[in-house]
């Protein structure tokens, strides 16, 4: 009854309703709920955190469940756009202790809610349009920065609520009000606005200033401080819109800023290796809290405002007596690079967080309890398997993930390389993957079971590029040093080296039928060998630049190429000559891709964009933009239905072609 009651009812709060009462029947309930709210993903982003947090709310001794539970709310324009589905989550920004041992975490990629004592994960906002550069959180406000607008939501209901459009260029740092009626934004624009959400208008508070980098408003809400890379801290009078203080003092750029409780007192945290504490009603520095050869990134206040917590470049967590002045705890997080730093509302754990993991430390006995890994490490390389079902994504790390695409999960890590993972290829049955190394050498994986078969060896330098040949036999590796080399994939063993190459080979693919072989190089040059013979058939000309990429077409008719000059250039396979030549990067290109069908190039280029071109009239027929995470690889799906990006900020988003404006 309640379920059917749930899938016909097109109204949101009757679906909530339903939602509510099959939680509460119980196991059954809940499995068909789960079902329900799964079945209604994209329609109802609202229903799947209003369910979630029901069944938080009502089950709170069944929280390992909660997983089962699907809740990505998306934006419209990004569905619009067809990037509705997201592997991985990106670098952290920042972090954010809540209530009841919840803790939001903000990425590059968006917003996720973790229960932090089991690690239990809930997605709140995980995707928005662009990158989120800042964050904020009052009550059941949360403001996100996302390059030059503001998206403001709903904790509560997990509703979307507005947008704004407020600078000129990318906000670096985010506040809100006390009264959650204003937000305040600082933005690479170098200016400073003060926000009043009801209306969406500004207040112009500073301009033609250096970068702020830190904002923050005082407890009671009369006061605005910014500081920044001019080393000073300013005070302002929200209501008078005037500059009451301008503290001088750091002697290197500002990053963090924090006021106590009683709004007298504001801390500011600086690069030149200290933190000051001033006294707002004089503005005068009260105190200074020496961090010796640490630069300051992030700072907080304990719950009852008598420590503060401080981390910096030498990857400790300082906590400070204030009243004293003096260090009391100094904690080695083995971390590579922390930037967040807060108290949990109880006092008694601090959470820090570098660019990948959030760790969670008991204060008394200075361990730490828990952690969370959010991000992929920056990934440099992607391919798709032969049947569309999985994804493999090389890492700087020298990880290598495979993924479930249908259900954006990830399947198993492999480990093995000592550095980063240039290129990825699969055979033509997706059994064996092959990954090249920056670690000079190269790794041949059973995908089934993720085990290590062998490694291939004898290199100088770093292995740029790999691929298999049709059959699966043979593997065509580029490097610096003996340019080609063709291995036998069933013994390793060493086949053919192909010299002609003046310098490190970039990208290798033989063609569909398996008789040709292409290679590019930062020599300018793209070269067409004969894999059986090992013999060089003809030499293409005319890029001004080193090659970065190329590409046959399905048909083996063609043979693309691009680089660092921006072109994209078609050439005739048969005769050599240039069949079209494309412009329209505005940087170097990375990746460059035929459709399945062969009627679609895509390209991907540090200017920030993806190009689809017309093979025949050399026409961009699509473009997808990113305006601050730069995309640096493409690969289509089999079915040409959808095409996977990722990023050097640890993410992966899967476009669905049918969707795209």
């Amino acid at each position: 009854m309640i379920a059917s009651q749930l899938r016909n009812t097109q109204n949101l709060d009757s679906r909530l309703r339903a939602t509510n009462m099959l939680f509460r029947e119980g196991p059954e309930g809940l499995k068909i709920a789960a079902q329900l709210v799964k079945e209604n993903s994209e329609k109802s982003p609202e229903l799947q955190w209003t369910a979630r947090k029901i069944f938080w709310d009502n089950c709170a001794s069944k929280r390992k469940s909660l997983l089962k539970f699907p809740s990505r709310v998306v934006l419209p324009s990004l569905i619009e756009r067809g990037g509705n589905k997201r592997l991985g989550h990106g670098f952290i920004v920042g972090i954010e202790p809540l209530p009841n041992n919840l803790l939001l975490v903000a990425t590059v990629s968006g917003i996720n809610l973790y229960y932090y004592q089991n690690n239990s994960q809930l997605y709140l906002a995980s995707e928005i349009d662009c990158p989120l550069s800042a964050f904020a959180v009052r009550g059941n406000i949360l403001a996100i920065a996302a390059y030059k607008d503001i998206f403001i939501w709903d904790l509560n209901t997990g509703r979307f609520l507005s947008r704004i459009q407020a600078h000129s260029d990318s906000i670096n740092t985010i506040a809100i009000s006390p009264n959650r009626k204003y937000v305040a934004t600082a933005g690479w624009d170098e200016t400073v606005r003060v926000w009043k959400l009801s209306t969406k208008s500004a207040i112009l508070l500073q301009s033609n200033c250096l970068v702020v980098e830190a904002i923050a408003f005082s407890p009671d809400g009369k006061f605005l401080a910014t500081a920044g890379w001019d080393e000073t801290v300013r005070v302002w009078d929200i209501a008078t819109r005037e500059l009451i203080h301008k503290l001088a003092g750091h002697d290197n750029r500002i990053v963090a800023l924090k006021f106590a409780h009683n709004s007298c007192l504001l801390a500011s945290g600086s690069w030149d290796e200290t933190v000051r504490l001033w006294d707002i009603e004089k503005g005068v520095i009260s105190q200074i809290l020496e961090n010796p050869s640490n630069k300051v990134y992030a700072l907080c206040f304990s719950p009852d405002y008598q420590s503060m917590a401080i981390v910096g470049s030498e990857n400790s967590i300082r906590l400070w007596d204030i009243r004293a002045g003096k260090q009391v705890l100094a904690i080695n997080s083995r971390s590579s690079f922390l930037s967040a730093v807060a108290f949990a509302p109880c006092g008694k754990k601090i959470i820090c967080a570098d660019l990948e993991t959030v760790s969670v430390w008991n204060i008394a006995l200075a361990i730490p309890e828990n952690s969370i890994r959010e991000s992929l490490n920056r990934i440099e390389s992607i391919c798709y398997s032969p049947n569309g079902q999985t994804l493999a994504s090389g890492s700087w790390d020298g990880t290598i993930r495979l993924w479930d695409v249908s259900h954006s999960k990830e399947l198993r890590i492999l480990n093995g390389h000592s550095d980063l993972v240039n290129d990825l290829t699969f055979t033509h049955n997706g059994r064996i993957l092959a990954s090249a190394g920056h670690d000079k050498t190269i790794r041949l994986w059973n995908v089934n079971s993720g085990r290590h078969i062998r490694t291939l060896t004898g290199f100088n330098d770093a292995v740029k590029c790999v691929a298999f040949s049709p059959n699966g036999q043979i593997l065509a590796s580029g490097s610096r040093h003996e340019n080609l080399i063709l291995w036998e994939v069933l013994t390793g063993r060493k086949i053919a080296g192909l010299s002609g190459h003046s310098d490190l080979v970039t990208s290798v693919i033989f063609s569909t039928d398996g008789k040709l072989l292409a290679s590019g190089s930062r020599d300018r040059t793209v070269r067409l060998w004969n894999p059986c013979t090992s013999r060089l058939l003809r030499v293409f000309t005319g890029h001004v630049h080193d090659i970065q990429s190329i590409a046959f077409s399905p048909d083996g008719k063609l043979l693309a190429s691009a680089g660092g000059d921006k072109s994209i250039r078609i050439w005739d396979v048969s005769t050599g000559s240039l069949s079209r030549l494309l412009l329209g990067h505005t940087s170097i290109i990375h990746k460059i891709t035929f459709s399945p069908d062969g009627k679609l190039l895509a390209s991907v280029s540090a200017d920030r964009t993806i190009h689809f071109w017309d093979v025949v009239s050399g026409k961009t027929v699509k473009t997808i933009r990113s305006d601050v995470n730069p995309f640096n690889s493409i690969a289509f799906a089999p079915n040409g239905k959808t095409l996977a990006s990722s990023s050097k900020h640890g993410v992966i988003r899967i476009w669905d072609l049918t969707k795209l404006n």
